[in-house]
């Protein structure tokens, strides 16, 4: 509006006489295109005859119809051509031709270091899941969730870098990463809210990228952003079930507030509920209309140990036939829900089921036990390092309190508990070479028994490598740890 009147007292005032109504022209039809307010301010022109914008040349073209082009005909007609450039422009964006542009034509914003991702994309081009309905895929088809090769910049700055993951039915992927590693990041392009500049999303076989209305009557979403309003509990989940589409409102309300252990707050006001509380709610939410994949953004926080574990359990009971996406800094958490683990910092630093993970990054086996009475420090020391050898690590006697660690390697564990048992004073057999310690022991018809002459510890305890040890072991490998 400003710029159409700025040129407008510029034309009037330093424009040409001879050749004004042409160049109000060229205002017209060069603003008009790009502004909605251009085309207002030339209809208030003309209707106020202001700056001698005239229906005609010389004000004197036939104007018996209000709608003639030398009189309002014109801003109609912008505005048309203006709503097809604009729809034209929204579609290049929403339907990833701009990306196509920028990725095969002008490489213009990509980091240097992502441009081998481009080279390899455009020399390999894969065929994307087939786009079918979940009805049309097979029956061995169980994948739910396909994340392939998802990157995203802003500027030189990368919040995710070449990630790659899919998760199957009755599975729980945890997504670990410390502050600003990307999990938010990621699960706002699986539901899409942001696009990735590179890379394939596909749900149930349905594209992210080019079908995300349909995507995403197949996911339900809890943010780390709480549902705040002025409604009670149970007219917000009302609320979300009516948008979802749900014919059955008010059961499926029941389900979810019965599931979440919320009954007693549905008659309070979101805005009066604790953290712990609204958190439970935004998980619910996620809950309506029974989604095939659940994007849970540290959903737990905020929560005491007790909602914790109602919470852990209601998403136990409904893992069955979907796919579960958790981000969490709780390391509990995930040992609890998760089937699957993946660690992350901008990209992929490690990933597979707890168990394997331990076994490739957890570095000791704990060992915990209580010294017996009347045996003094150093003896029960010296007996178990004569035991283990030099795989003691960490070793410490504190009023008794016995620890200790050693190499975390499985086919070693029935040894290890055979010499503690010898450490109680118990006799045990050993047998072959693979026995862990050799002090004490006696060879009896092929096997060696251990006599356990004194009793040097009372109770023990051996534990393998926690979550947290895998993930700062990851950490430390990639050399991220000090952002952890």
């Amino acid at each position: 509006m400003l710029n159409s009147f700025f040129n407008s007292v510029m034309n009037q005032s330093f424009g040409n006489l001879a050749n004004r109504h042409e160049t109000y022209s060229r205002i017209q039809y060069g603003l008009g295109l790009s502004s909605p307010a251009a085309n207002l301010a030339r209809a208030l022109f003309v209707a106020s005859n202001s700056f001698e914008v005239l229906c005609g040349k010389y004000g004197t073209a036939d104007v018996t119809h209000p709608f003639a082009y030398v009189r309002y005909g014109s801003v109609y007609i912008n505005f048309l051509i203006q709503i097809i450039f604009l729809i034209t422009c929204l579609f290049i964006h929403e339907y990833g031709s701009a990306d196509w542009i920028r990725r095969n034509i002008t490489h213009r914003g990509i980091p240097a270091r992502l441009h081998y991702i481009v080279e390899s994309a455009n020399a390999a081009e894969t065929p994307a899941p087939a786009e079918t309905e979940k009805t049309a895929l097979g029956p061995t088809s169980q994948q739910i969730l396909n994340v392939s090769q998802i990157s995203k910049f802003f500027g030189k700055l990368f919040a995710v870098e070449n990630i790659s993951f899919d998760i199957a039915a009755n599975q729980t992927l945890a997504l670990l990463g410390g502050n600003g590693a990307g999990k938010t990041t990621v699960i706002n392009m699986i539901r899409g809210e942001l696009k990735p500049n590179f890379g394939t999303i596909h749900l149930d076989g349905i594209s992210v990228l080019k079908h995300p209305q349909r995507a995403r009557f197949h996911m339900g979403v809890c943010p780390q952003d709480d549902a705040i309003d002025n409604l009670t509990v149970r007219q917000t989940l009302n609320f979300y079930a009516t948008v979802k589409g749900l014919k059955n409102v008010s059961g499926n309300v029941d389900k979810v507030l019965t599931a979440l252990n919320i009954t007693i707050y549905q008659h309070v006001s979101v805005k009066d509920l604790s953290g712990g509380t609204r958190r439970k709610l935004s998980v619910a939410i996620a809950l309506l209309g029974n989604p095939r994949i659940l994007l849970l953004d540290e959903p737990s926080t905020g929560q005491d140990a007790g909602a914790k574990r109602v919470l852990w359990k209601a998403l136990q009971d409904i893992s069955k036939n979907r796919a579960i996406l958790l981000t969490t800094h709780s390391m509990e958490e995930a040992e609890a829900l998760a089937t699957n683990v993946a660690i992350m910092g901008t990209r992929m630093l490690a990933k597979g089921t707890l168990g394997s993970l331990q076994e490739q990054y957890g570095g000791l086996f704990s060992i915990r036990a209580v010294r017996a009475q009347g045996v003094r420090k150093e003896e029960v020391e010296g007996c178990v390092r004569d035991a283990f050898g030099g795989g003691v690590s960490g070793y410490f006697d504190v009023n008794g309190q016995v620890g200790f660690g050693l190499p975390h390697e499985k086919e070693k564990l029935g040894g290890i508990m055979r010499v503690m048992e010898g450490l109680k004073g118990v006799a045990v057999e050993e047998e072959g070479e693979g026995a862990v310690g050799s002090g004490g022991a006696g060879n009896v018809g092929g096997s060696q028994v251990r006599s356990g002459p004194k009793k040097v510890i009372q109770d023990y305890t051996v534990t393998g490598p926690t979550l947290e040890e895998v993930f700062m072991n990851v950490a430390r490998d990639s050399g991220i740890v000090g952002g952890v």
